[in-house]
């Protein structure tokens, strides 16, 4: 994922996870909205993940590197929502955070590697 797209992608991966963490102060269970927006980023992250590895012979700085970032950004979401769902109490929404936070920062490491 390059361009705006990365960048738009890298915003909404850190408002989801601004929402999360409100959540997870507030004490409250996982909004079923702020799962509808995980599950519509990660629409978009698979999509941007295929674009990306299509172009990855075309003299990038490194394609391995670039291959991993893509590899990263489309396993974290799944992975942060797996550890939330796993988690009991209230707290839950906390490493969905973390791991948002985690998405915007790969997302945009993509694009400063493509």
């Amino acid at each position: 994922m390059t361009g705006r797209p990365a960048t738009t992608a890298a915003l909404y991966a850190g408002f989801l996870a601004l929402w999360a963490l409100g959540d997870a102060v507030r004490r409250r269970e996982p909004s079923p909205y702020l799962l509808l927006g995980g599950a519509l980023l990660q629409a978009a992250l698979l999509g941007g993940a295929v674009v990306g590895a299509s172009g990855l012979g075309d003299g990038g700085q490194d394609p391995a590197v670039h291959a991993g970032y893509l590899a990263a950004s489309v396993v974290l979401l799944p992975l942060g929502l797996l550890l939330a769902r796993d988690r009991d109490g209230r707290l839950a929404p906390a490493p969905l955070s973390v791991a948002l936070l985690a998405l915007a920062i790969v997302v945009l490491r993509a694009k400063a590697t493509a």
